[in-house]
């Protein structure tokens, strides 16, 4: 039980919350890496991380050419409040179009 505690007060939920959002940023400041770079890393690695990333990435051009993404209601970026009013206000309008009208 000592270890236990000993491991309790080194970790909260707030600094761990706290490091979790620094890495979150780092990652969302950094630049998209294309198929190509990504492959080039996943090689360094061994040839099974590489087949399956590849496998992955030719799986999600097989479901992007099936549903394009241009068939898919985006999900409204807004308050859930405001899209259950909405909703209740006009029964058939699409994500898409609660989205424009509420971010316009």
């Amino acid at each position: 039980m000592e270890a236990h505690e000993r491991v309790r007060k080194l970790y909260t939920w707030q600094d761990v919350a706290r490091r979790t959002e620094i890495v979150y940023h780092q990652v969302e400041s950094e630049p998209r890496k294309t198929m190509a770079d990504r492959l080039k890393r996943y090689r360094q690695c061994a040839w099974l991380i590489t087949f399956v990333a590849t496998l992955n990435f030719v799986l999600l051009l097989l479901v992007e050419w099936l549903v394009p993404r241009k068939s898919i209601d985006i999900a409204p970026n807004c308050h859930p409040k405001a899209v259950h009013v909405i909703r209740q206000r006009h029964p058939s309008t699409s994500n898409r179009e609660i989205d424009s009208t509420y971010n316009s």
